[in-house]
């Protein structure tokens, strides 16, 4: 991006092309992924809600004679 000389202007256009790229790669890490990964939070059950039910679940079974 900053370099001169012969062939400057091509290489600036493609250095230009990565940094942006790269920017925006970053951008969405930081501050995409976190918001999106709230967002389907919201709609998920903790894990501990699972272990409750399946202890209900135990308990209620009928116990049968292991011969």
């Amino acid at each position: 991006v900053l370099g001169s000389g012969p062939g400057a202007e091509s290489r600036a256009a493609i250095g230009w092309v990565i940094f942006g790229g790269l920017s925006l790669a970053a951008l969405f890490t930081l501050f995409l992924t976190p918001v999106v990964y709230l967002g389907v939070a919201r709609f998920a059950r903790p894990r501990a809600h699972q272990a409750e039910r399946l202890a209900q679940e135990m308990q209620a079974a009928p116990v049968e004679d292991a011969r």
